[in-house]
This record gives C-alpha cells, sequence and structure tokens, in this order.
C-alpha cells in the first residue's frame, strides 16, 4: 500500500523509483519492500518531502497537509491510530521551545 501511493506520486513528479531512492539516500530496490519492515519515520519524512506529499498521505492515504519533521521519533508512532498520529504531527510542527513545554507537561502528567 505504501509503495503504491510512493509510485503514484513518484508518478506525478515525474521521477522513477530509483532516482526518488537515490535522492533520500538508500539503497536501490529498498523502496519496493518498504511494506514488509516498518519504515523509520525519518526515510518517510524524506521520501514526502521529494514528493511535495506529507507523511499522512505516504502512510495512510490521509489526504491532509500535514507533515513532520521529528527524524529520532520511535517508529511504532507510524502505526498508532490516526487520532494520535494528528496530534504527533501537530507537536512535531510546533517551534522547539513550544515542543519541549508540552513533553515537559506530558512527562509530570504521566508521573
Amino acid at each position: 500500500m505504501i509503495y503504491e501511493r510512493i509510485k503514484e506520486l513518484c508518478k506525478k513528479n515525474c521521477i522513477s523509483v530509483n532516482e526518488l531512492e537515490s535522492r533520500i539516500g538508500v539503497a536501490r530496490g529498498s523502496l519496493c519492500k518498504i511494506d514488509k519492515h516498518k519504515p523509520s519515520l525519518d526515510k518517510i519524512q524524506r521520501i514526502a518531502n521529494e514528493l511535495n506529499s506529507s507523511v499522512a498521505y505516504i502512510m495512510d492515504g490521509n489526504i491532509s497537509n500535514l507533515s513532520v519533521e521529528m527524524a529520532d521519533i520511535d517508529t511504532e508512532l507510524i502505526f498508532m491510530p490516526l487520532e494520535m498520529k494528528r496530534y504527533a504531527l501537530k507537536l512535531a510542527s510546533l517551534p522547539d521551545d513550544k515542543r519541549e513545554q508540552i513533553m515537559s507537561l506530558i512527562d509530570m502528567l504521566s508521573k
């Protein structure tokens, strides 16, 4: 499913999947296996950036314009319920100081 959306977006952007792999710095042929493995959010973000798309669309076909710039996030985030993903993506789009405040609040509330 993810690979099909990537192929579709490549076609719309007039590039081949091989060219996309080269641009984002992954091994040739690795994207065709993306549905079999949990891709890192960083990799999905690089794909989204190159294809002028959103992480949400690539992952689940959501046509939202949400994007995320968090490379160190646990890959399990990708497979969480859509509502929680939307909050995580909103959090990622905040300035660093605001994101840190919210994360501190979450840490405090979870204790």
